[in-house]
């Protein structure tokens, strides 16, 4: 439609091929909490409350995620991401939350009440490594 169209093709279930990201996404389901920081009105309406969300694709530059609340463009967030790992035998270990620092490039309602936002990490707090070698494991599976 047009040059700016982002093609979503899939080439497996999990992954997109034909990106014009910076960062290939992998379709992944994982609970996430958020705060809002700012702007400061939105930071005080919702209070010091985290709000839940879920995952719908993820990347080494962003996500996008589902969740109950409308958060307006351009606020800043604080994410709260629990990742995992299979170990040899298939058990499920996960590490502990990662703060990644984002904003939220889109925002529409989607289906079931539920808005879709677009969300381009600006800082990983810590354990970034853990972070990058989840992405690549998801990437490669």
């Amino acid at each position: 439609i047009g040059e700016n169209m982002y093609y979503r093709a899939q080439r497996d279930n999990r992954t997109f091929q034909n990106e014009r990201r910076k960062s290939q996404r992998a379709r992944i389901n994982l609970a996430v909490t958020y705060h809002v920081e700012h702007p400061p009105l939105l930071s005080r309406l919702f209070g010091d409350s985290d709000l839940e969300a879920t995952t719908i694709d993820l990347s080494e530059s962003g996500m996008a995620l589902l969740t109950e609340q409308f958060i307006p463009i351009f606020a800043k967030i604080l994410l709260k991401i629990i990742l995992y790992k299979y170990d040899e035998k298939g058990l499920i270990s996960y590490y502990e939350p990662i703060e990644i620092s984002g904003v939220v490039r889109s925002s529409f309602l989607s289906s079931n009440d539920a808005y879709r936002l677009g969300v381009s990490f600006t800082h990983i707090h810590q354990r970034e490594d853990e972070f990058s070698t989840f992405m690549q494991s998801t990437l490669t599976n």
